[in-house]
């Protein structure tokens, strides 16, 4: 009998304990890692969020901060006038952006209810 049974694609369970383990490669080599759970839904949820922490650290992207406030249009305008208005390729923009900004700004001042930027 086969020591771990596959349940689905990456989700094994152990035959004999019933936990619930996500097949994983490191250096070419197969390696199990425990879910700690015998609930396939819990199972199913904990291989997910460990996928996509995986993919968010292979991109570079932070984990999201539940803790923060919202932010207004104003504080996004803002914060990008502070960072001297970077493009894509982090670069700053010219003075034509900068016009542009500052138009955008008074703009969505005005509709919001946020006070102008200086």
């Amino acid at each position: 009998m086969p020591k771990f049974i596959n349940v689905e694609r990456g989700l094994y369970r152990h035959a004999i304990s019933h936990v619930y383990y996500e097949r994983n490669t490191s250096g070419g080599r197969d390696a199990m890692l425990s879910l700690h759970t015998t609930k396939l839904a819990i199972a199913r949820k904990e291989l997910e969020k460990r996928k996509l922490a995986r993919s968010r650290s292979k991109h570079g992207i932070e984990e999201p901060d539940v803790t923060s406030q919202p932010v207004t249009i104003g504080d996004v305008l803002q914060n990008y006038a502070e960072d001297g208005f970077p493009d894509r390729q982090v670069s700053m923009a010219s003075q034509r952006e900068a016009e542009r900004a500052s138009f955008r700004r008074v703009i969505w001042g005005m509709v919001a209810g946020v006070p102008r930027f200086a």
